[in-house]
């Protein structure tokens, strides 16, 4: 009996030791992924609160990592650092994110509150956003093609202190320049068919946009 306590407690000893060092190293791991995703939410914060006076573009959104991408999600619905909400919505629609559609969708959503000039100017950005989302995410396109087809109506919110007047016709453009972002074969022989039956003007430009952008992708070697 003796013998079998000693052999026991020359066990615990290691035993807790391998414990210890198990627990250490996993301390370790959590410890490093967290450090992993807060700097690349900083460099995500980094690359989107930044004024670009050219626009924020497909390379820049090609710098965003999935941790950053999720991080900038929390920011947009936490409605943090509304002036460069644009940059956010256009960066998650880039970027093609796991949460990039029910973010955008939502933060599109028409609801009857007067907004700041930063959360304005994303919302008009959204139907784009979706068009580059829309490349990869079929929902995206949907999204686009039902408001094309239905018309789009002068949405309930508006800038703050100011009317809503041509609000209408500016988000019908971009949901049909969403639609030709998104290079879609689909979305161009709608905006040929809204072009032709209906002579509409948005439509027309938005398909001549997008045939450009594809001889120029053409041309160059590249995709859209």
């Amino acid at each position: 009996m003796r013998l079998v306590n000693r052999c026991v407690a020359a066990a615990l000893p290691r035993a807790l030791s391998r414990g210890l060092a198990c627990g250490l190293l996993f301390c370790l791991a959590v410890q490093s992924t967290a450090s992993t995703d807060s700097s690349e939410a900083q460099a995500a914060e980094d690359l989107v609160f930044t004024v670009y006076y050219e626009g924020f573009t497909e390379e820049l959104a090609e710098q965003l990592t999935p941790a950053g991408a999720r991080h900038l999600v929390d920011v947009l619905r936490a409605g943090d650092e509304p002036r460069f909400h644009s940059n956010i919505v256009l960066a998650l629609g880039m970027s093609g994110c796991d949460q990039a559609f029910e973010t955008l969708a939502w933060y599109g959503r028409d609801d009857a509150e007067p907004v700041e000039s930063g959360v304005y100017r994303a919302r008009i950005a959204v139907p784009v956003a979706m068009g580059y989302l829309a490349r990869s995410d079929d929902r995206a396109n949907a999204w686009l093609v039902r408001r094309a087809r239905e018309g789009v109506h002068a949405p309930a919110w508006s800038l703050a202190g100011r009317p809503s007047a041509g609000l209408a016709d500016t988000m019908r453009s971009q949901v049909m320049n969403g639609l030709a972002v998104s290079g879609r074969d689909d979305a161009a022989a709608l905006l040929e068919q809204l072009a032709t039956d209906g002579a509409d003007r948005a439509a027309g430009a938005a398909l001549e946009w997008m045939q450009r952008v594809r001889a120029e992708a053409a041309s160059s070697g590249t995709t859209r």
